[in-house]
């Protein structure tokens, strides 16, 4: 089908030489929104719009969300950390799952491996985006806030080695806070919405938030590995020992038929384009 947006945000599925055409990238994010609401009405189920906002920043819009992609090139982890090891063989700080009375309250940087592009990606329903939570609208009048785990959040690595193929590979990462199907769990936190608050401001306000939030070892599967990748020396800095480098063995492999069953299918289908990644 032959779409055409037009310079007022409009969409037609019969496009004619008298209509004032716009380029997408050019309107700006209220525009956009109405654009995607559009969809649904085309009854256009598997059309979607990606744009690269910035640099390590995607947003994506169907029929029924709107995804914001962000690549993270640190993760703040304020847990509970344990001193372990001797002079023999080194210090180091792992997460305090073994319920040691030595142990610091500390928020650690995580840093991923160079050959990681580790991604957040938060879904905001079309039900967020109409019921004023989200000011796409600066005329609303009206705020408030809302609790993080009403906002689907998502945490996957891809290797980008990987990321030239039809059937590119996505990485569960051994983190405590995160779901067996990619599902950042927030905890009980809330988030403001400023009044003429957009998308962007919201993510950010999210990020923030979470960054500052207490971890937990609620969901941790293989306790070894988790402690394994995210473990640190005495100075702060991510020790790079085996499950370090070799993330992918260490982390949830799933194939492309694999992760079309998770929640980031729309997400990473979206981010495919015509058979080429766009990454964040």
């Amino acid at each position: 089908m032959l779409l055409q947006i037009r310079s007022d945000g409009s969409i037609t599925n019969n496009p004619t030489i008298y209509s004032n055409p716009a380029r997408f990238e050019d309107m700006n994010e209220s525009m956009k929104y109405q654009i995607a609401k559009q969809l649904s009405d085309l009854a256009l189920k598997n059309l979607s719009f990606i744009q690269r906002i910035a640099k390590g920043l995607l947003m994506i819009w169907d029929n029924k969300s709107v995804y914001v992609v962000r690549r993270l090139y640190k993760i703040s982890m304020n847990a509970k950390w344990a001193l372990t090891g001797d002079e023999s063989d080194g210090h180091r700080f792992i997460f305090n799952f073994g319920g040691s009375s030595t142990y610091a309250n500390m928020n650690m940087e995580w840093i991923p491996p160079r050959d990681m592009v580790l991604c957040i990606c938060m879904q905001l329903h079309n039900r967020h985006l109409g019921d004023g939570l989200i000011m796409h609208n600066p005329s609303t009048s009206r705020g408030g806030s809302i609790n993080m785990s009403d906002i689907p959040t998502y945490i996957f690595a891809l290797d980008p080695s990987d990321c030239n193929t039809r059937g590119p590979s996505v990485y569960n990462l051994p983190l405590p806070n995160v779901y067996e199907n990619f599902l950042l769990c927030p905890g009980n936190n809330r988030i403001a919405v400023p009044l003429g608050g957009g998308i962007l401001e919201m993510f950010q306000e999210y990020l923030n938030v979470w960054m500052h939030s207490a971890w937990n070892n609620e969901l941790v599967g293989e306790i070894y590995t988790t402690i394994g990748m995210f473990s640190f020396s005495t100075d702060g800095k991510p020790i790079k020992n085996t499950f370090y480098t070799n993330w992918r063995k260490y982390s949830h492999w799933l194939g492309i038929n694999e992760w079309k069953q998770t929640p980031l299918k729309p997400i990473l289908t979206s981010m495919i384009g015509g058979g080429q990644w766009i990454i964040p």
